[in-house]
């Protein structure tokens, strides 16, 4: 226990955390053992910086865009048994209106119109 008491609980704020009881409400044998845990336990932990780590690995995506991911877990190609439809060559032709039937039936309609204005 050496150093006067000031000194110590100094000592101890520089090297512990804020979560623990604060310093100035410790007793000065708590102080002295705080601070030696606390220089044990950083005397055996190597500095982050001084230990060498392995290069950090960068990931790599299979696909860059989602459209990509997509089209390779669902092909929507079409297989070679698959062809295109053609349009049918036989298939029936629009129907455009007989002129000489219109002119039929316009004519039979004058003449039931004549029919029921004589009678």
């Amino acid at each position: 226990m050496s150093g006067d008491l000031k000194s110590l609980r100094e000592e101890l704020r520089m090297l512990r955390k804020e979560k623990v009881k604060p310093v100035s409400r410790m007793k000065k044998g708590d102080i002295s053992a705080e601070i030696e845990k606390l220089r044990v336990s950083r005397e055996e932990t190597p500095a982050a910086a001084a230990v060498p780590s392995a290069p950090v690995r960068k990931s790599k995506a299979a696909v860059e865009t989602v459209k990509q991911a997509k089209a390779m877990e669902f092909p929507t190609a079409p297989g070679p048994a698959a062809t295109p439809l053609k349009k049918k060559d036989n298939a029936p032709m629009k129907q455009t209106p007989n002129p000489a039937k219109k002119q039929d039936r316009l004519a039979r309609m004058l003449a039931l119109m004549e029919e029921s204005d004589s009678e």
